[in-house]
């Protein structure tokens, strides 16, 4: 059995009674109820520069609420969306350049995001991008490293996505 805890990309220290369960927001299902985080200083009062950054682009990937296994971590979904705020209000890029996806699964994080990714050099030439992902990753005994999708499991590795195919990707598109 896996202790998926301890390749968590976010703080691990968190507490749960840090959680506020007064502030929710509806699930995908609709009336699934998940807790919302008080926010951090850094999550109010976000610096609005007023520049316009219409050269970068940004894929963002909160996975935070994972499938039966692995345990979930309620602090990503708050960093994905507030690191978004800091990227169209600091950083000046353009919302319609920012490609986000919270609880990403294998497919959509392998086959629809990483496709958006490639294609991008091509549609914006001379394009900058950012890629931040917060959630879970696992080390395989071999010494690779993989991101865990929302579905995925790293008993069947292939359902996670290689940080050495990620990074070539990445560069491929650079």
């Amino acid at each position: 059995n896996i202790d998926y805890s301890k390749y968590s990309a976010s703080n691990s220290d968190y507490k749960e009674s840090e959680i506020s369960r007064i502030h929710t927001s509806r699930g995908d299902a609709g009336d699934n109820k998940k807790p919302r985080l008080k926010p951090s200083d850094v999550d109010i009062n976000i610096p609005e520069t007023g520049i316009i950054n219409e050269n970068t682009h940004v894929v963002i990937i909160a996975n935070s609420d994972y499938d039966e296994g692995i345990p979930d971590i309620p602090v990503v979904a708050n960093d994905g969306a507030i690191f978004k705020e800091y990227c169209i209000k600091t950083l000046g890029i353009p919302e319609k350049h920012i490609i986000y996806e919270a609880d990403a699964t294998s497919g959509k994080l392998q086959y629809g995001t990483m496709q958006r990714i490639i294609d991008i050099p091509g549609r914006f030439p001379n394009s900058n991008l950012i890629f931040y992902y917060s959630g879970h990753g696992y080390p395989s005994k071999s010494g690779d490293a993989y991101i865990i999708p929302k579905d995925g499991n790293p008993e069947f590795i292939q359902t996670c996505l290689s940080l050495d195919k990620l990074y070539s990707q990445l560069g491929d598109a650079g």
